[in-house]
């Protein structure tokens, strides 16, 4: 089923790459106004899409009068300015509003990054905010069934026309590496989220040196990260900072992977991490990688039997888990194939262009 793409965001993640691969490429419009360190800019981001209100208006305007469309639009997170005038030219011209609710305003804001209060006026505006969407939007499509759960319950609204479509990730056919050291890696943005701080609690239950952590990524939690580490002189542990994904010259985040023993999800109990399979995630599963990861209804629900679980915000817990696995080679090569095949049958890009045409058939 055809379709075309509108957004003035981030049109380099791997989500909406695979929007524009399955869309009619020759009648899209989109403008690249977000920068891709959105997760450590997040707010300035905003106020430069809303600040650039005139250019996507007039953008619109040239889509409608200029340029062909499909009858089916897919807009992109945030995407509020491009749903209010789709939705204008709705009342005159025969269009399916898609909306890409990757996330919500509300949940981003003030229960994930705790940038604003949940009692404040603004937490309120954004919960109006993520209602409007759904009112402007005619279909909406999220990452995961919980997602649906939590906009339905905890922001009342109707999702009777939402759809569930997992992000892809593409198959690199990457060389896994073999070494004789046992390396558990973590890679991402240094945020509560994530619980990089019950890993170091785990790293330091952990007698045998011969096991290291890598930590890869920076963020806003990366100093608090580093202080713990020298001031609790916990030694396994190498923080690696920002690396490339891929570089010829220096090792880079899929040298390391591929070369590790076991891949580290998240651990904290954050309402966002409840709701998604977290993307480094799919990445482990996608190189072959036993993945140990804190459990979330989605991980239960998704994952039972292809990763081990621990209990959040619990480093003892995830202490003794790598324990019970990391020598147990017939163990860790079954959760390796395990989570590749699922990889393939949920998280591939083939398996993305399935879901995403037959959302648009229904």
């Amino acid at each position: 089923m055809k379709y075309s793409l509108v957004s003035f965001t981030n049109v380099e993640s791997v989500r909406t790459l695979n929007y524009i691969k399955n869309s009619t490429i020759k009648k899209n419009f989109y403008i690249n106004l977000i920068a891709f360190n959105k997760h450590d800019h997040l707010v300035l981001n905003l106020v430069l899409y809303f600040l650039f209100s005139p250019l996507i208006i007039f953008s619109i305007l040239f889509i409608f009068i200029f340029k062909k469309h499909e009858e089916k639009i897919i807009v992109i997170f945030p995407g509020v300015i491009e749903l209010i005038i789709l939705k204008f030219f709705s009342l005159f011209k025969s269009i399916d509003i898609y909306f890409d609710f990757f996330t919500s305003f509300y949940l981003t804001l003030v229960l994930d990054r705790a940038k604003i209060s949940n009692k404040s006026l603004a937490a309120k505006i954004l919960i109006a905010v993520d209602k409007l969407i759904f009112k402007l939007s005619d279909f909406q499509i999220v990452e995961t069934d919980e997602m649906k759960e939590f906009i339905k319950e905890e922001l009342e609204i109707d999702t009777e026309h939402t759809h569930s479509l997992l992000t892809p990730r593409k198959e690199l056919n990457i060389i896994k590496s073999k070494t004789n050291e046992i390396r558990l890696v973590f890679w991402g943005n240094f945020a509560e989220m994530h619980g990089i701080d019950f890993i170091l609690d785990a790293a330091k239950q952990i007698k045998d040196r011969n096991i290291k952590f890598d930590l890869i990524g920076e963020g806003s939690l990366f100093k608090h990260i580093e202080s713990r580490i020298i001031s609790e002189n916990i030694e396994n542990v190498v923080l690696h900072g920002y690396l490339k994904y891929f570089d010829e010259n220096i090792k880079s985040l899929s040298d390391i992977i591929s070369s590790s023993t076991i891949c580290l999800g998240t651990f904290s109990d954050n309402v966002k991490n409840n709701l998604v399979v977290p993307h480094k995630i799919i990445e482990a599963l996608s190189f072959s990688k036993p993945v140990i990861t804190g459990s979330t209804d989605t991980i239960n629900r998704m994952l039972e039997g292809i990763v081990l679980t621990v209990e959040p915000k619990n480093g003892k817990d995830l202490a003794k888990k790598i324990m019970s696995i990391v020598y147990d080679e017939n163990k860790l090569n079954e959760m390796a194939e395990k989570g590749y095949q699922y990889f393939l049958e949920k998280f591939s890009e083939e398996s993305f262009t399935k879901n995403i045409n037959s959302i648009m058939e229904k």
